[in-house]
C-alpha cells in the first residue's frame, strides 16, 4: 500500500509568496537521479549541522543533490531580514512556521523529481520518520548522520550566535529538541540503510575538515 505524504500542506497561494519563489526555483533547477539519496541529519541547534552541509558538498559535488535546509528558506525571505534588523527574536517567531511549510512543500516536490536530497534538520519532529518512509518506499535510499554534542557545548555556541547577530535560535530548543530527538532515535536508526554518529563537541579550528574526515569513513550512498 503507497503512503500518502505525512505533512499536511496548504495550498501554494496560502503560503508566504517570497518563499513560494523561492522552493520553485530550487526545484527548477533539481536534476532527477536513477538511484536517488536521502540524507538527513540529526541534532540539537549548535551542533554543527551548517558546517556539515559544508563538509557534505565535497562529497557529492557531482550527484548534484539539493541541500534544503528550513533555516536557509527563512534567511531568504525580505520579510525575515527586515525583521532581524529590528528585533531578530520576533523576525524568527513570525517567520519560521512559513518557512517550515514551505520546507515541506519542497521536500515533496523533490521526491516526486527523484532528485538527490540533503536534509538539514534536528530529526526533532515525529512526522520525520514516517517522512524518511514515504521517500523510502519512493525508492530513495537513506542516510542519517547524527551529530552529537554536550549540552553545555551547543548552549555557548547559540548564546555566541545569537550575541554576533547571526540567526536567532532560543537556547532553551537545545534541551527540548534533544530529548525529542532521542525518542525518536529508534524509529529513526530502523527505517534508515545507514546511520552514522559524528562526534561534534569539540571547538576545532576547523570544524568542516574535523567533520570531513569522519564523513570518509559513515557514507554510505
Amino acid at each position: 500500500m503507497s503512503l500518502s505524504y505525512p505533512v499536511i500542506l496548504p495550498p501554494r497561494q496560502a503560503m508566504t509568496p517570497s518563499l513560494v519563489a523561492q522552493i520553485d526555483a530550487i526545484r527548477q533547477a533539481a536534476s532527477p537521479s536513477s538511484a536517488p539519496f536521502f540524507i538527513h541529519t540529526l541534532g540539537g541547534p549548535g551542533c554543527g549541522k551548517s558546517s556539515l552541509m559544508t563538509a557534505l558538498r565535497d562529497f557529492f559535488a557531482e550527484k548534484n543533490p539539493v541541500f534544503v535546509a528550513m533555516d536557509k528558506l527563512m534567511e531568504g525571505m525580505p520579510e525575515y531580514q527586515a525583521g532581524l534588523k529590528i528585533d531578530p527574536a520576533k523576525a524568527f517567531v513570525s517567520c519560521e512556521l512559513p518557512a517550515r511549510i514551505a520546507c515541506y512543500a519542497l521536500l515533496k516536490d523533490l521526491i516526486a523529481h527523484r532528485a538527490n536530497i540533503i536534509f538539514e534538520h534536528s530529526g526533532a519532529n515525529d512526522a520525520h520518520p514516517a517522512l524518511l518512509q514515504y521517500a523510502k518506499q519512493a525508492g530513495y535510499r537513506i542516510q542519517l548522520l547524527h551529530l552529537q554534542v554536550s549540552a553545555d557545548v551547543a548552549k555557548a555556541r547559540i548564546i555566541e550566535r545569537n550575541a554576533q547577530g547571526g540567526r536567532f535560535t532560543p537556547p532553551h530548543y537545545v534541551d527540548e529538541r534533544n530529548l525529542i530527538i532521542a525518542g525518536l532515535l529508534p524509529q529513526y536508526v530502523q527505517i534508515a540503510d545507514n546511520y552514522h554518529v559524528l562526534e561534534n563537541s569539540t571547538n576545532s579550528a576547523d570544524p568542516v575538515e574535523a567533520l570531513r574526515m569522519q564523513l570518509r569513513s559513515g557514507l554510505r550512498v
